[in-house]
């Protein structure tokens, strides 16, 4: 992929090692790492974008979206899915402690959101909620704030994850509206059963609308399909996918 070079003018990507601050299992599947970034490192981030980082003990790489905020570049987040094999996976499970070390290369990605501020939809499956996060964090700063429209999905109770986090931003966030999803929704009834497409309405697509996509490809695809059936044009649609590596 070829990236906006203004993005690599203002933030280009380094090479650097961050310890481990904290680490927080958010769900049964979903560990929340967080990274110090040594004060000497000059290390910035736009919204979206994302960092390799290396597996200690091994020569393996695996990318992961930011989740922090942009004014956080001393404070790195991300939200990663533990899979019941991988390398990341057993590492993040059965090793990492904080204090340790970790091999960073970032920021990478053209995955931003555009200067201009217009009706928003941010469409999440799972970790995919990384990013929209950051971005939520850039939107919030905007003036006059625009419609933020967030459809968040996850596959059953036990891995959903900063559903409290989310209600608290569309508290102070006034523009922002907030639906979650879940596949299966047994012992929550509150919540409706299908993915974030589910609970995605066609007037809440206007013609000046932007969105952004990021989760799994079949959502992305499905995303994409229905965005273009209530009129929104290729162009106006961004995607980011994730797909898991499992060694």
């Amino acid at each position: 992929m070829e990236y906006p070079s203004t993005l690599l003018e203002a933030n280009p990507p380094v090479l650097f090692q961050a310890k481990i601050s904290r680490l927080t299992w958010v769900a049964d599947t979903v560990v929340e790492l967080e990274l110090r970034v040594p004060k000497r490192i000059k290390f910035g981030f736009t919204a979206g974008q994302y960092c390799r980082l290396k597996v200690p003990g091994t020569e393996e790489w695996r990318s992961y979206s930011l989740a922090s905020g942009e004014h956080e570049r001393f404070r790195l987040t991300f939200l990663i899915r533990i899979l019941p094999s991988g390398v990341m996976s057993d590492y993040l499970r059965d090793r990492a402690r904080v204090g340790e070390a970790l091999d960073i290369e970032g920021p990478l990605g053209g995955f931003v959101l555009e200067p201009a501020p217009r009706p928003t939809v941010l469409i999440a499956g799972g970790t995919g909620l990384a990013p929209m996060l950051s971005m939520l964090d850039r939107l919030r700063t905007v003036q006059p704030a625009p419609p933020i429209l967030l459809l968040f999905g996850c596959n059953r109770p036990t891995e959903l994850f900063h559903e409290e986090e989310l209600a608290a931003r569309a508290t102070f966030m006034p523009t922002l509206e907030v639906r979650t999803v879940l596949m299966d929704n047994t012992g929550r009834d509150d919540l409706p059963a299908g993915t974030p497409l589910s609970v995605l309405r066609p007037e809440d697509v206007a013609p000046d609308t932007v969105s952004y996509l990021c989760g799994p490809p079949p959502m992305i695809r499905a995303a994409e399909e229905q965005l273009g059936s209530y009129g929104l044009p290729v162009h106006d649609i961004r995607a980011e996918q994730f797909v898991p590596s499992e060694n």
